[in-house]
């Protein structure tokens, strides 16, 4: 197989992004795109002149992989479909409403030998990817990260921790393996008048303590009037700060020098000199295009996946244990 034939299945804001992407990967064939609401669907058709489909299984015959971008409580019902037809998924986060049907879409996926993954897009952010390779856990004492938008109505079945703070739970997890969660407290707090209905968070705050001592803290909101994405790695003797808008990462470290004897008779006389600002050169490449071409050329068998439907599991289960904390405590 040289090309994959791909079909994009949900078209809204994050499906749009997704067909933009995919129709300039050189190993694609765009087979189709597919939503429930036609003249969405029509609209992007008639942009890049791929054909449109209104009921995703008429997609099955015509593609090798799918990518699903729908409302998270029908990530079962259509990745379970295209699974069991031996087809390719990505989904978008959180990999389900749930662990238990998540868990069943692994065994799926496994039992017909296809490449499943979760769309936890900001791995492949390229400042964080740099951070991975230089952070270091002997020396770490803690982690923050905020994830804070303006008000969004758009998303309507999940909370501000499966559409925000999942992002920033799966970058956590991944940076602190192998050491695994502690102790975890949290709190919320609910806003928007469709939210307290339902009874969604829009806001929350969760503090970690992993078992090698390491306190993260973790801030999701989708009612804040200014955009913020930001990560900072306190460690000993240096401070690292990324900001995933700006794609940029920056390390300050503080400088030590050491005198010769003066005329106290003092020979180690010490002094400190302001702090040492390093800004870290970073390729400014876009993060959802990674994200697909690691998909294809995972199914082409020329890359492993770097986000693996594991990791999505893992990281709804700890979002799981967050929503017990601030719903059920």
């Amino acid at each position: 197989m040289d090309k994959v034939r791909l079909g994009i299945i949900g078209v809204g804001r994050m499906g749009n992004n997704h067909a933009r992407i995919a129709t300039g990967l050189s190993n694609v064939e765009l087979a189709g795109y597919c939503d429930i609401v036609k003249e969405r669907v029509d609209k992007l058709s008639e942009k890049y002149r791929i054909k449109a489909f209104y009921d995703y299984k008429d997609l099955i015959n015509h593609v090798d992989a799918v990518i699903v971008s729908v409302q998270t409580e029908f990530h079962y019902e259509v990745v379970k479909y295209f699974l069991e037809n031996k087809k390719h998924v990505l989904v978008e986060k959180p990999i389900t409403i749930n662990i238990e049907e998540g868990e069943k879409l692994i065994e799926i996926a496994e039992r017909n030998n296809v490449i499943f993954c979760v769309g936890h897009v900001e791995r492949f952010n390229s400042p964080l990817i740099d951070l991975g390779n230089i952070i270091n856990k002997k020396k770490l004492i803690a982690i923050s990260v905020k994830r804070m938008s303006p008000m969004d109505y758009r998303v309507k079945d999940i909370d501000v921790v499966l559409d925000l703070m999942i992002h920033d739970i799966d970058i956590v997890l991944d940076l602190m393996k192998p050491y695994e969660v502690k102790n975890l407290m949290a709190m919320k707090n609910i806003v928007k008048e469709d939210s307290m209905e339902k009874g969604h968070a829009d806001y929350c705050l969760v503090q970690i303590e992993f078992e090698n001592g390491t306190i993260v803290d973790l801030t999701a909101s989708r009612v804040t009037d200014k955009k913020i994405r930001t990560l900072t790695v306190n460690e000993l003797g240096r401070f690292i700060e990324v900001d995933y808008l700006n794609k940029s990462l920056t390390i300050y470290k503080n400088f030590t020098a050491t005198l010769g004897e003066t005329s106290t008779g003092n020979k180690n006389t010490k002094y400190q000199e302001e702090s040492i600002v390093q800004k870290v050169f970073v390729n400014n490449t876009d993060s959802l295009h990674e994200e697909q071409q690691n998909f294809i050329n995972a199914i082409l068998g020329v890359d492993e996946l770097k986000v693996t439907a594991y990791d999505g599991i893992n990281a709804l289960k700890l979002a799981k244990e967050i929503q017990k904390k601030i719903y059920f405590n």
